[in-house]
């Protein structure tokens, strides 16, 4: 019977968090980015060569290329993952709604089912554009396996996960889409301590990409440039990192977020 209760909750989270217009909102800004990235630098090299070497997938994903469109994808993805989750969480918190799940519903089921439905929003938000521009690339372009000798690629020798890149790309990209997934879902439940300290539902909104262009600003004034979030999960400029890196950051941020979301439920008063 409890189980039956959490799976019934955790399936209106879901549906809660991803019927709602900011869900829609985000998932449309984030596809035209795609869109533009495939008009400009995906259909215009079909059966291009370069040298001896034709125009692959694996220079031409967004996620590659080192371009304005790809820069500007990497840093928006952050607030638009975040959006959706922020709005209901904020929402739902100060309006009272959370006095009527109490009293349907255990406390740790409550928590549960928001980590996991605001965690599955903002993982799908971020990996599925990436996954459609590869898709696109791999319908007009060849996959052939990239050769180191050419120095025709963005992901060199110090370049994180740039052994599995030149033997498997197309494993590298898709475990790349994956750590951006859960690098964006880190991002996101930080939108949880900032509802807790901030008064405008706006600004802890919209708190995750401010920390993160933050971070970007204090890290590369501290030269600690493999802790820059872009840097790691933006495969092109991702040089001097290891999986540590990645981990580190990505686990601190998300025992934040998961530590007050569990607090703020648990202590919630109704």
């Amino acid at each position: 019977m409890r189980n039956d209760q959490l799976t019934e909750y955790l399936k209106t989270e879901i549906y809660k968090v991803f019927h709602n217009r900011y869900f829609v909102i985000s998932i449309i800004s984030l596809m035209i980015f795609i869109m533009i990235h495939m008009v400009k630098y995906i259909v215009p090299y079909y059966g291009s060569v370069f040298a001896e070497y034709p125009e692959t997938v694996f220079n031409h994903w967004i996620g590659l290329q080192i371009t304005a469109v790809s820069n500007a994808y990497y840093t928006v993805v952050i607030g638009f993952s975040a959006l959706p989750v922020g709005m209901m969480y904020i929402s739902e918190l100060r309006s009272g709604y959370w006095n009527q799940l109490i009293m349907r519903c255990t406390r740790l089921r409550i928590a549960v089912s928001k980590l996991i439905a605001y965690s599955l929003c903002a993982f799908l938000l971020s990996t599925l554009p990436l996954i459609a521009d590869y898709m696109a690339a791999s319908v007009l372009l060849p996959s052939i396996r990239p050769i180191p000798a050419t120095m025709y690629y963005s992901v060199w020798g110090g370049s994180l996960m740039a052994n599995l890149f030149y033997t498997h790309p197309t494993v590298y990209l898709l475990t790349y889409i994956i750590l951006d997934g859960i690098m964006a879902t880190s991002f996101s439940l930080m939108v949880i301590p900032a509802a807790h300290f901030m008064n405008n539902i706006y600004a802890a909104a919209s708190f995750p990409i401010v920390l993160f262009i933050v971070l970007k600003i204090v890290f590369g004034f501290l030269k600690l440039y493999q802790y820059i979030p872009i840097n790691i999960m933006y495969p092109a400029v991702s040089g001097e990192m290891t999986i540590v890196n990645v981990l580190v950051e990505a686990g601190i941020l998300m025992m934040t977020g998961i530590s007050f979301l569990f607090c703020e439920v648990i202590c919630y008063e109704t």
